[in-house]
C-alpha cells in the first residue's frame, strides 16, 4: 500500500531565530502574581492579559497587549513602551507616555498590578554574541 506524506516546505524567511537569552526580570508585588518572576528576554516582552503574552497581567485594567518591554542589546538599553492601552501604563506611578527607560527597581504598574523591574544585564555584564558572559 502506498502513502502520500504531505511535507511543509521550509521557508528561507524562517530561518532559526537567535536565542533570546535572559536579560532581567519582573517580579510581581501583589495580587495573583505577588511573589512570582517573569524573565524579560532580548528584543520584545509583550505585557498584557492574553495568555500568550510574555508577562500575563491578569488584571481587567490591562489590554489583551498592554505595553511592550523592549531590551535593545546594541544600546543596552531597557525601554518600556505603552500599546496604545485605555488604562495607562505606570512606572513608580508616573504614567509614561508613550515610552520610557527602565533603571533597577523601578515599579511598573499596569491595572491594579505592580511589577518591581530588576536587571541581569548592563555596563558591567552582558551576553556577548555566542552567550558567553562578558
Amino acid at each position: 500500500m502506498e502513502r502520500t506524506v504531505a511535507v511543509r516546505q521550509m521557508d528561507a524567511s524562517a530561518a532559526p531565530q537567535p536565542k533570546r537569552y535572559v536579560v532581567g526580570w519582573l517580579v510581581g508585588l501583589n495580587g495573583t502574581t505577588r511573589g512570582e518572576s517573569f524573565p524579560v528576554r532580548i528584543g520584545r516582552n509583550v505585557l498584557g492579559r492574553d495568555r500568550r503574552s510574555d508577562v500575563v497581567v491578569p488584571d481587567d485594567q490591562a489590554s489583551s497587549h498592554h505595553a511592550d518591554l523592549v531590551f535593545r542589546p546594541e544600546e543596552r538599553r531597557f525601554i518600556l513602551m505603552d500599546h496604545n492601552s485605555t488604562n495607562g501604563t505606570y512606572v513608580n506611578e508616573v504614567e509614561i507616555e508613550p515610552r520610557r527607560d527602565l533603571a533597577t527597581k523601578d515599579v511598573i504598574r499596569i491595572g491594579a498590578h505592580r511589577f518591581l523591574f530588576m536587571p541581569l544585564c548592563h555596563d558591567g555584564f552582558f551576553w556577548d554574541d555566542e552567550g558567553a558572559l562578558k
